[in-house]
């Protein structure tokens, strides 16, 4: 695919609108013989009308500019997208999170039409340094998710802890939660996608 056809992509995946680090990425494998022949876009989506919101915004742009547009969404984004590269046959555009870019960015199986759209500023500077590889700003995050650190008051308070020792940074967070953990209590305990709390 040519760096001008998916920047102009760009901003119609931007447009949709969306956990940690998602980002909108581009192959670089395209054959690059114009919008003629339509596009492909693989996504993710949390709910039906996510994917409805996404696949009508798509289609939106597809009717102004001529062209068509597939929008795929997928039952598993990570293993739909790998046997697209493996097999010779990626999608256009698709969703990649942070944990996933260096390694496709690395094999030069995406195309870094983000540091054509001029726009780097408009995002965090986290963001923008998940989505760049080797000085190259890849790919325009299209959002991103907080998490928080929620701390049991009155388990703070027995273990002597005051705000001076609320931690920030992963060292500290280790020594509260070495000072929280009892018998019967555990200390520190995080959600099951280790990817999000990975970043932060």
């Amino acid at each position: 695919m040519n760096t001008t056809r998916t920047a102009r992509w760009s901003a119609a995946i931007l447009a949709t609108g969306l956990v940690v680090g998602m980002s909108a990425c581009s192959s670089g494998s395209g054959s690059g013989s114009g919008d003629a022949a339509g596009l492909t876009v693989l996504i993710a989506s949390s709910s039906d009308a996510e994917g409805a919101a996404v696949k009508a915004a798509n289609d939106a742009w597809a009717q102004e500019n001529g062209t068509t547009v597939d929008t795929v969404i997928a039952s598993d984004l990570t293993q739909q997208l790998g046997q697209g590269f493996s097999g010779g046959n990626p999608p256009d555009l698709f969703y990649m999170s942070w944990d996933q870019f260096q390694t496709y960015a690395s094999n030069r199986y995406l195309e870094p039409y983000a540091e054509d759209a001029g726009n780097a500023d408009a995002f965090y500077p986290a963001l923008t340094d998940a989505f760049t590889y080797d000085g190259r700003f890849y790919c325009e995050p299209k959002d991103f998710s907080t998490l928080g650190l929620v701390i049991n008051t009155d388990l703070w308070a027995a273990a002597g802890l005051t705000d001076a020792d609320i931690p920030t940074d992963w060292a500290s967070l280790r020594t509260v939660a070495e000072e929280l953990t009892t018998d019967g209590v555990t200390g520190l305990s995080f959600g099951p996608s280790t990817p999000a709390w990975g970043c932060s």
